[in-house]
């Protein structure tokens, strides 16, 4: 990634150093960002690998998803299940990882 905009880089360090994860209403409140799914696509076509979870608010019944980083490419310590048996080429974005999880399950399901 050539230049990362600051907003995305402000979500990825507060990714790697809250494990709660991070909404969008928390993106704007903690981090000033009013445009969370647009950094949250330029992360993924970078590599990014975001996971959401649905949660609900006990008070009022709103559902909301908060996010989670699952994998980062420019950091060599982060490694998902079976993305290393990939060639260097197919190691980014989802397509990279979805190939890299089936190894891992079609190994441990044929023994």
């Amino acid at each position: 990634m050539a230049s990362m905009h600051t907003q995305c880089k402000n979500m990825v360090n507060y990714w790697k150093t809250h494990k709660g994860g991070l909404t969008t209403l928390e993106s704007m409140k903690l981090l000033g960002i009013s445009s969370f799914h647009r950094r949250m696509f330029e992360l993924r076509e970078s590599g990014y690998i975001i996971d959401g979870v649905w949660e609900k608010n006990e008070n009022t019944g709103t559902k909301y998803k908060r996010y989670y980083l699952k994998y980062d490419p420019t950091d060599p310590k982060w490694s998902p299940v079976g993305l290393k048996e990939l060639p260097v080429e197919e190691k980014t974005g989802f397509v990279g990882f979805m190939k890299g999880a089936f190894s891992k399950w079609k190994k441990d399901t044929t023994g």
